[in-house]
C-alpha cells in the first residue's frame, strides 16, 4: 500500500517539476527577450547622443520611444532586437531624417 502511494506522489511531483521547469524556461525566454529589447533601446539612445543627434539621455530616449523603429523593435516577430545596434540605428536615423522608415 505505501509503495503505491509513494509512487503516486512521486509521479505527481515529477509532473509538477516538469510543468514548473517549462513555465520557468518560458518566463526566462520572455525575460531575456525583454532585456534584449530594453538593451537595444539604451544603446540606440547612447548612439543618438554620441552622434550629436540628441543632447541628453531623456531627449534621446524620447526620440527612440516615439519612433516607428521602436514599434518594430518591440514586435517579437520582426526579430529586430536580435540585430546589431548599428544596424537598427541606421533605420532610426533614416526615419528621423525622412520622417518614415524606408
Amino acid at each position: 500500500y505505501l509503495r503505491g502511494r509513494n509512487r503516486t506522489r512521486t509521479q505527481s511531483s515529477n509532473r509538477y517539476d516538469r510543468t514548473s521547469r517549462y513555465i520557468t524556461k518560458t518566463n526566462k525566454m520572455i525575460d531575456e527577450k525583454e532585456l534584449m529589447k530594453n538593451d537595444m533601446v539604451a544603446k540606440l539612445a547612447g548612439l543618438l547622443i554620441d552622434r550629436g543627434l540628441a543632447e541628453t539621455m531623456t531627449e534621446a530616449l524620447d526620440m527612440v520611444i516615439n519612433s516607428e523603429t521602436y514599434e518594430i523593435l518591440r514586435n517579437e516577430r520582426s526579430g529586430l532586437y536580435y540585430q546589431s545596434p548599428l544596424y537598427v540605428f541606421d533605420f532610426l536615423v533614416n526615419e528621423l531624417r525622412k520622417g518614415k522608415i524606408s
